[in-house]
């Protein structure tokens, strides 16, 4: 009876598997139609989407579309918020559809948007890293042990 249920479960798993795997290159292959069809390119993701950071809580997705929207056209914008709150947390992304609407936003990086001076940049870039001369500087001296004496110190 075991035997019979191992195979019937290996013969389910295995048709499972595959059904997931169809079910993957479907999505797949729908994405990249509905990535063509649009006129934009998933791939150059990196060059199109913008990190802006310092919004003012007020600001809504709405309006972060509509400030970015006189650049090019949008493929999506969204201001960040708290999962149990739903109050906003400050920032947000503007995804545009090509990289060439995202290049003029990106020429004034403090854009004032509701009243709100805030910093714009190329969300790949992330968070700017410290420079390791001044990682050095803060962390202060290194411990050599306790001074030695030199020749110059007599006892």
């Amino acid at each position: 009876v075991m035997a019979a249920a191992d195979e019937s479960l290996s013969a389910n798993t295995k048709g499972r598997a595959a059904d997931l795997v169809a079910a993957a290159s479907a999505a797949e292959s729908m994405h990249a139609g509905n990535a063509n069809a649009g006129g934009a390119d998933l791939a150059d993701v990196a060059e199109r989407k913008l990190f802006v950071g310092g919004l003012s809580y007020a600001t809504t997705t709405a309006g972060l579309h509509s400030f970015f929207a006189p650049f090019g056209p949008i493929h999506e914008a969204v201001v960040i918020s708290e999962r149990t709150t739903g109050k906003s947390k400050g920032y947000g992304f503007v995804t545009f559809k090509s990289k060439e609407s995202a290049a003029p936003a990106l020429e004034d990086q403090t854009p004032v948007i509701d009243g709100r001076k805030t910093n714009c940049n190329l969300a790949a870039l992330g968070a700017k890293k410290e420079s390791s001369s001044s990682s050095r500087k803060r962390r202060g001296r290194a411990y050599h042990g306790p001074p030695s004496q030199g020749p110059h110190l007599s006892l």
